[in-house]
């Protein structure tokens, strides 16, 4: 550790301490055996006595932390009780303290009381960004959390309550995902966590929630949860079908979704609609063992989408897209061969319903001129 980081830690400890000292005043002679004392009155058949100890209580604030949590657990209803009222005053100011030092801390060993660091930091390391992260999820889903440092071999109960409760609240938004982002991620680590043990129900429900905005984001800027993700999508006992497995490959693992791509276009049962994405899939991926695979489909004429554009009706047939998925893999831009009404599509490229032509007459000249600059030596203009 260098000198610098060795004075700041110091500094932080010291600022800690200072604020565990404010918070219990200048009286220092109050005991653990009398918080202890307190907690116990909290349950008194006296007001005024429940009261009391309350108000004692509530001054000494960070003091008596472990006292509080200790009651939170007990079996008298009122003293958990008081003890939640008490701990949710003073919890923030905890809270932001620990993850003051949790952050500045620059080794990233000590878990400054925060449940399961050891094992979250084993997968995603202990950079500020994995930290960041780590408080945001500890923050807003304390309560699984503090349950999963004490459950390892056991379905834990909150995890299985709150994936229900994610699983009604998407259902009621019609898949949307209107839950925070916090909570997705805590979910899906924990479904990382629980993996063997989760049902088949919860295990789909993780994998939805894969989609969730905070989650495609941190996949793409870190590559320990893309890792994980890559895992995941690809684990056994998967019950996705073939084109699902695809299209999650075609959003977050781009070495995945090419070898499912043959497999569905060497299926003569795949429908068009589905054989379509494939062969986007093989564009996007440009491997030269597909050529001959692709060029199969240049004469299938089975209908895909209609697609209205300023009027025109837009007709595409499976063997557009592969002549657009041709034209991609030969490193040109389907536009310059006669598809008007391309739409970016970030998964595959281009939206295959805008992959078509309002005409036969359009169809021909399009595959006309692939012909023919297909037929060029390469280099040729």
């Amino acid at each position: 550790m260098s000198s610098g980081a060795r004075k700041s830690l110091i500094i932080l400890c010291i600022a800690y301490c200072c604020a565990l000292n404010a918070a219990v005043g200048d009286d220092s002679s109050v005991r653990p055996i009398q918080i202890g004392q307190w907690i116990q009155q909290l349950g008194d058949e006296s007001f005024e006595v429940r009261e009391n100890a309350s108000l004692q209580l509530s001054e000494l604030g960070l003091a008596a932390k472990s006292e509080l949590l200790a009651g939170l657990r007990g079996g008298d209803p009122e003293i958990r009780w008081r003890c939640a009222k008490l701990w949710a005053a003073v919890r923030d100011t905890d809270f932001q303290l620990r993850a003051e030092a949790f952050l500045n801390d620059p080794e990233g060993v000590d878990n400054h009381e925060f449940p399961d660091w050891d094992r979250y930091r084993k997968l995603f390391g202990t950079s500020r960004v994995a930290r960041q992260t780590f408080l945001s999820l500890q923050k807003e889903e304390s309560s699984l959390w503090e349950e999963s440092a004490s459950a390892e071999d056991t379905y834990p109960r909150r995890f299985l309550e709150r994936c229900r409760q994610v699983r009604s609240i998407l259902k009621n938004q019609q898949g949307r995902m209107s839950i925070s982002g916090s909570t997705a991620l805590t979910v899906v680590y924990l479904g990382i966590r629980y993996e063997s043990l989760i049902s088949e129900e919860d295990r789909q429900l993780i994998k939805e929630l894969w989609r969730h905005s905070a989650i495609v984001d941190l996949v793409s800027t870190d590559n320990a949860w893309s890792a994980i993700q890559s895992r995941w999508l690809r684990g056994g006992g998967d019950q996705r079908s073939a084109f699902e497995r695809m299209m999650d490959g075609l959003r977050y693992v781009d070495d995945s979704a090419a070898p499912i791509a043959r497999e569905l276009l060497r299926d003569p049962a795949t429908p068009p609609n589905q054989k379509q994405f494939a062969l986007l899939a093989l564009a996007k991926y440009r491997l030269a063992e597909d050529d001959k695979l692709v060029q199969v489909y240049l004469d299938d004429a089975s209908p895909i989408e209609t697609f209205f554009s300023r009027g025109v009706v837009i007709k595409s047939q499976l063997r557009d897209i592969a002549l657009a998925s041709l034209i991609v893999r030969a490193g040109k831009n389907p536009a310059d061969f006669g598809f008007k009404y391309l739409r970016p599509d970030d998964r595959v490229l281009f939206s295959p319903s805008t992959l078509g032509f309002k005409d036969e007459e359009q169809r021909f000249a399009a595959f006309e001129k692939w012909i023919q600059s297909a037929s060029k030596p390469s280099g040729a203009d």
